[in-house]
Order: C-alpha cells, then structure tokens, then sequence
C-alpha cells in the first residue's frame, strides 16, 4: 500500500500585543490532532515581526530563514493573513487613503519632533559638568582604535553616539532611557543629544555580521600587537617560549523577562532558572583584557554544543587561527571539539575532565611521581609531570588541499601534562568530608535529605548496626576514598606549549574571561537584560563595549601602578573613577568658554594611572562638544 503523501500544516497567523508598551507583534502558529487525547495540540509555532500602523510587517531574520517564501517581499498583515502589498491593497480597499492620513500625521510628529529637538539643542548642557572619568573614558576608546572601528563599522555620527552609551554604561549607566540627561551633565566631545526613538533605531541597526566584522578588526589589531611583543621578547631571550595571542574563551548565561527574542530560551541558569537567558561567549586577549571576540546564541544550548559551531563561525568570518592560542576550561572538552580545533589550526590550551578514563589512568600510572618532591615547584605551589614523548596522544589533523585536491591528514602531537596540589586536595578533603557529616547528620536524625546531596554522596555512607543493635548511618571508608583518590590534581592539554608550568601558568591567566563577565553582570549591571528582539543584540554589543573598555582601564592601570611605582586608590577601580568624577569643568558666564577647576593630587595620580596628561585648563566651543 502506498503511503500517504506528508501534508503541509497550515500556518494561523494573530497578533499579540506588549502590555507594557502596546506595540503589537505578529506571530504564527499551526495545531495538529492527537488521536490518543481526541484533541488539537499546539505543533509549531514561529516569531513574524512588528506590525506598523501602515500595515505592514517587519520580518525577522529568522522567520526569513525559515519561510523563505516571503523573502524580498514587502509584507502587509490583514484579517489574520500575511500578504504583500497588491494582495493587501485587495483586501483592505482603504488601504491607500489610510496611508496618506498616516503620512500628514507623521509629518506633523516630525515637526513637533524638530522643534523639540532645537529646544535641547539651545540649552541641553548644563552650565557646570563632569568632564574627568568621561575625559579619560572617551581618550582611551579614542587611542585604542574602538573609536576608530566603530566608524567604519557605523559611520562616524552613529559610531560616536555608540561610544558615549558605552562610556555612559561604564559610569553607573542604567537605564538607557536617562542616556540624553546624562549626556547634558558630561563632557564627550562631539556627541550631541537623542532622543529615545533615534537610540532604539541606532541599536536596532546593529546586526551580527557587522559585529563579526568589528571584532574581526580587533582581533587583527591584537595579533598585529602580540607579534611585535614576541619579537621583541625573542630578541632579549631568544630561547625563551612565547606564546602567541593568548585568548581566554568561555561563555555566560543572560536573563531576559523579553517574550519576543527569538533566542532567549530555558537553559543551565545558576541564576533566575524561571527565567528564559541568551547565552554570551567571549574572548578576550590575557594581556590586555581586551574582548576580541563576542558572540551571542539559544539560551538552551550548553558551553561543549556551542563550541564548534563558534569557531566555524569565527573561521567562515576570516579570523586567522594560526596565530591565536586559545585557553578553555574543562566545560568545553570532546574529542570532536579537540579535532575541530586541529582542523582549523588553532593552537589550543585546554583543562580535561578528571573523569575521562585515559587520563585517570595516567594519573595513576604517575602517582608517585606527582605527589613526590621530585617535580614539585615552590613557585607554583604543585607539582608537574610532563609524558614523554611515547605516551603522548596521535591525533590526526586535517589540511585542506588545494583545488580539486581532497583534505590530507597530518600526524600530530598532543601533549598531556599532569598537576598534583597540597593545598588543593586537603581543601577538597575538608568540603567533601563536611559534606558527607551533613548527610550522616540528617539521616541519623530521620530528616529528609535533599534528592541532589543524596545522588552526589549516597555512595560514601552506608547504614548499619551499632553495639546496642539500633541502625545508624556512617561513613563508608572504601566509597570516600574513591571519591577523593584523585583530589588536587588537573591535567591540561596542548598542542602548543612545551613546558607544564608554563602552561600552568598561561591557564591561570584565564581569569581575564572571569573578570570581563563579573564587570559584565556586576559593574556593566548586564545580567539582565531588558530589550526587544530589534534591539537586543545591540545592547549586549554596548554592553560588551563597555565591559571592554573598563576591564583595558583596570589592565592599564595595573601595568602604570606597577612600573611607575603609583598607587591604585583602595586598590579599586571604582574608587579611581569616583575620584576622577569630581573633575568639573565651568562655563564663563555667558560665553562659550570653559574651565576646569584646579585639579587635586590624587585626581592627577588617577590620570597618570592611565598613562594620560590631564586636560587644559580653559578652552573655547564646548557648547556643541567639541574641544
């Protein structure tokens, strides 16, 4: 019997309606019939746009990709249908009288908006701003080349206005709403004021390739950098390994109450689980802080899925992976990543599960090696063991060929190096064993342990028999002692650094990516984020702007402090910026000229941190920003 042809479900399209903002959104949907219920079920459902008041739909990429039928269409939503523009005229015969009402109307808003406009524009400056931290701010995303980048990929109008928001979130920015009265009470040269409306189409402008192709210029800047410090470098030692452009990569999770981002799902929140996320990788330089790399996906899809995908993202844009050291953690690890990273020729750092087999069974094998003196270095506080040469792991790399030729694949080593830590594996002993007390306590005192304590430590207890015959629960000896027979030891795999305290060494400096997103969630406050599906991938891009922009400042600051023999205020940066937020700058009565009130000590020391001279005391033209 032949078998019946698939039917293709029949998309419903509806509006729904924001509650808070009253914009309307057109969705679609199909239902399906489930025999065993004797009832319709929803069977796919898909985001469409923002409806106009003209009529019209705003497709989202998405969808786009999805339905590409209704590409390069101008789409029109009437009576639940998604027509084009002659189906729409036929359906709704008004349609070309609404229009031009709609058209006397906007012109109308226009001109009371200019109006508006020419009122700020007269007096939106106040008589007396901040110009210190803004100052310092605006001249490091200026001498960096962010600026610069943000031209190219903007235009220097929209660049410049992308550049205050970043600066504006650095100094306690919360609400982008409050961004023009800020603006007003600051110094940034060349920015002039607008309105929420313009800002919302400015982020809404912001799509991924043209942010692929920023960080593509970053990223070359960077190696550009690392080159000359490794030659640098090679001259005074030139035995001595350099690493490459070190980049430390990880990724985070981001909340959003947001019901119209396509992909904001449920995901491995540590944070707000009820909540849907975007996930946000990142990779920053671990010499200057510097994000050369963002990229934002589906809430749901964890860090191992994400990572190959990723990189062929990264290669399809043109990033050069023979230059780049990648540093990952033990969250990132499978075969198929470790070979898509050979593939691609990057050189690669990254931590491996103690709970693969091959490497417990190295561990073993070295032991006594590891927990000796013999290969225990005082500097690093644990001992190191490097494989020789015939335990080293073979992996195949896959060269592409050229022309007609099909890939050839290379032999290739992989080094595992093996660590073994005192102080680390007594603190585990200590949690782990505090642990287990705290089940032996509740089970003994006939209380309910929580389900996930009991299937992480059901194994170290046993329940038994006392001397008087009453069942108690205690420890099992032999179940803990597998638990912690491998406690304070890591291995680490490359195909790059030839020594294991160095790439211990390198591996610790991964904290970069950990402090980026602390300033991120914490000091940037983007650990929530509140946007639409139009402008939310332009707020993670100010807000990794941003993030960016401090954590360069904290290195730069550092690196000053510690050649120049200076001091951080509090050791704190925001105790720096607070300092340099009482920098003020005065209008002269009712001319266009400014000055700045005589600077303290501490004010100047704050600048010098940043390797800047402070700014003139008077000037003229600060009324239209610029200097």
């Amino acid at each position: 019997m032949s078998r019946k042809a698939a039917v293709e479900p029949k998309w419903n399209f509806y509006l729904d309606t924001n509650k808070s903002t009253g914009i309307q959104y057109v969705q679609t949907s199909y239902n399906i019939w489930v025999p065993e219920k004797k009832q319709p079920r929803l069977g796919g459902k898909a985001y469409v746009g923002r409806l106009f008041p003209d009529g019209s739909v705003r497709p989202s990429k998405s969808f786009l990709e999805r339905f590409p039928q209704y590409a390069d269409k101008k789409l029109y939503y009437f009576e639940n249908q998604l027509v084009d523009r002659e189906g729409y005229l036929k359906l709704n015969p008004n349609a070309e009288a609404q229009w031009e009402e709609l058209q006397s109307q906007e012109k109308t808003a226009e001109q009371q908006q200019e109006e508006r406009r020419e009122s700020i524009d007269n007096d939106w400056r106040c008589t007396a701003r901040q110009c210190g931290l803004t100052s310092a701010a605006w001249s490091f995303l200026a001498e960096s080349d962010l600026l610069k980048d943000l031209e190219d990929m903007l235009g220097k109008e929209d660049a410049r206005v992308i550049g205050a928001l970043a600066v504006y979130m650095l100094d306690k920015g919360v609400s982008m709403n409050s961004f023009a009265d800020w603006l007003g009470r600051v110094y940034i040269p060349g920015v002039k004021p607008i309105c929420g409306q313009r800002l919302s189409e400015l982020l809404a402008k912001i799509e991924p390739d043209m942010v692929d192709n920023f960080f593509l210029k970053r990223h070359q800047r960077a190696i550009t950098k690392a080159q000359a410090r490794r030659r640098e470098l090679k001259v005074k030692n030139p035995k001595a390994y350099i690493p490459p452009l070190t980049l430390a990569f990880d990724s985070t999770s981001i909340s959003t109450y947001s019901g119209t981002i396509d992909h904001a799902e449920y995901g491995y929140a540590k944070r707000d689980p009820h909540l849907k996320q975007v996930n946000l990788a990142l990779a920053c330089d671990q010499d200057t802080g510097e994000v050369v790399y963002a990229c934002e996906y589906f809430g749901s899809i964890d860090d191992k899925t994400s990572f190959k995908p990723i990189l062929e993202r990264m290669q399809k844009v043109g990033f050069d992976m023979s230059e780049t050291l990648l540093i990952t953690d033990r969250g990132y690890k499978s075969m198929s990543n470790i070979q898509k990273q050979l593939d691609v020729g990057l050189k690669f750092l990254q931590c491996t599960p103690l709970n693969e087999k091959s490497v417990r069974a190295l561990i073993d094998k070295h032991s006594s090696q590891l927990k000796g003196i013999e290969f225990y270095e005082p500097k690093y506080h644990c001992s190191a063991v490097a494989l020789p040469t015939e335990e080293c792991e073979s992996w195949s790399q896959r060269l592409p060929g050229s022309g007609s030729t099909q890939s050839v694949k290379v032999s290739v080593k992989v080094s595992v190096y093996l660590y073994y830590d005192d102080h680390k594996a007594v603190d585990e002993k200590h949690c782990e064993m505090a642990a287990i007390d705290r089940v032996l306590e509740l089970k003994n005192a006939g209380s309910q342990v929580d389900a996930a304590l009991w299937q992480e430590y059901r194994s170290c207890v046993q329940e038994t028999q006392n001397h008087k015959g009453e069942s108690v629960w205690v420890r099992k000896n032999q179940g803990i002692a597998q638990r912690l027979k491998y406690s304070g030891c890591m291995a680490l795999r490359t195909n790059e650094v030839p020594n294991p305290f160095r790439a211990l060494e390198l591996y610790r400096q991964r904290n970069a990516v950990e402090c980026s997103y602390r300033v991120f969630k914490n000091q940037i406050e983007g650990d929530r984020m509140l946007a639409t599906q139009t402008s939310y991938r332009g707020k993670l891009f100010v807000f990794t702007l941003a993030t960016c922009l401090r954590t360069m400042m904290r290195v730069k600051a550092e690196a000053q402090a510690k050649e120049f023999d200076l001091k951080i205020p509090g050791n704190s940066l925001s105790q720096v910026f607070e300092i340099l937020r009482g920098v003020t700058m005065q209008r002269w009565g009712s001319t266009d000229s400014w000055r700045i009130n005589m600077l303290t000590r501490k004010q100047r020391e704050c600048f010098a941190l940043f390797e800047m001279i402070p700014m003139k005391r008077t000037w003229k033209g600060e009324s239209t920003g610029s200097r």
